[in-house]
């Protein structure tokens, strides 16, 4: 296979969420090939691109579920978007607690297009987890 082919299939495997080397493994580049590409500043900043695109496809993906999710009260993208945003305060986005501190805070969703009191949830990170 030739090298062209084998960067082309090691994009594939990267928009995947491989990393870059074994991308380059899993597209049979032989040694002499990986240590030309990873010195390749041009291909390296492809495979940075491509990784970000995904990145940024899969944030989009956590945002359209958190506008569907957040009305039916369900708040889990948006507290795993919170906990990467700011983990120190939001926590690890499951059990809202971080870097030891065992603060509860609350976190207030209102329903699209209401005002109405009735459909506010407050997300309590706590709830249901003993911590005894």
């Amino acid at each position: 296979m030739e090298l062209r082919q084998k960067t082309s299939l090691a994009e594939r495997f990267i928009k995947l969420g491989m990393d870059v080397y074994s991308s380059l493994i899993a597209s049979d580049c032989t040694a002499s090939e990986i240590e030309a590409l990873q010195a390749d500043e041009t291909f390296m900043r492809k495979c940075d691109f491509w990784q970000k695109q995904e990145v940024a496809k899969c944030l989009e993906q956590v945002d359209a579920a958190m506008a569907i999710n957040i009305p039916r009260g369900i708040s889990t993208e948006a507290r795993w978007k919170l906990s990467k945003i700011d983990k120190g305060r939001f926590g690890d986005g499951i059990t809202g607690i971080g870097s030891g501190d065992k603060k509860k805070f609350t976190i207030t969703f209102e329903t699209l297009g209401s005002t109405d009191d009735d459909n506010i949830e407050e997300f309590k990170p706590d709830a249901g987890i003993d911590t005894d």
